[in-house]
């Protein structure tokens, strides 16, 4: 169920979708893959059991952060391990501000990493403004589409070191 603070921010973000240029718009997000992915359902003839191996232990994790034009992927980036704030903002500032144009709406996850200051005032200061997209509704994110097949992939591949990734 969606707070009404929630569903404000839902509005807002349908209307500006609705109202803003295509071209002006940039989706940011990132996607973790581990090492130890594995197929979440299998097949196996009726009457026997579906035998498949998982990885037990420590494993590695790789984040794969971009951003999603109407013309295209723009700032990808790779890193070891998962994301935090100050990873993100080396992100922003490094990679992702020099893709930026004045007047482009740059419209991220919910998520805390995203929202240290720093990243604002780097976004901003590129003549870019910020939009969160509300909590739990990676719908509104086309992103998040581009991001399912390529994991989907990895997982049926089974790959197990960070070199295979």
């Amino acid at each position: 169920m969606l707070k009404h603070s929630d569903y404000q921010c839902f509005l807002l973000i349908a209307r500006s979708q609705a109202t803003c240029s295509v071209d002006v718009k940039l989706f940011v997000s990132a996607a973790a893959v581990c090492a130890a992915s594995c197929m979440l359902y299998g097949r196996a003839k009726r009457g026997t059991r579906l035998i498949d191996t998982s990885p037990h232990g420590h494993w590695k994790t790789s984040t794969f952060i971009a951003g999603l034009r109407a013309d295209g992927m723009v700032a990808p980036a790779v890193f070891d391990g998962a994301i935090n704030a100050d990873l993100f903002l080396a992100y922003v500032e490094q990679v992702l501000v020099p893709t930026l144009t004045p007047d482009d709406i740059v419209v991220m996850d919910n998520l805390s990493s995203h929202k240290k200051p720093a990243v604002r005032q780097a976004i901003e200061q590129a003549g870019a403004s910020v939009r969160f997209l509300p909590a739990y509704s990676p719908d509104l994110n086309p992103i998040e589409q581009l991001f399912a097949k390529p994991k989907a992939l990895l997982r049926a591949k089974a790959l197990r070191t960070v070199d295979a990734l």
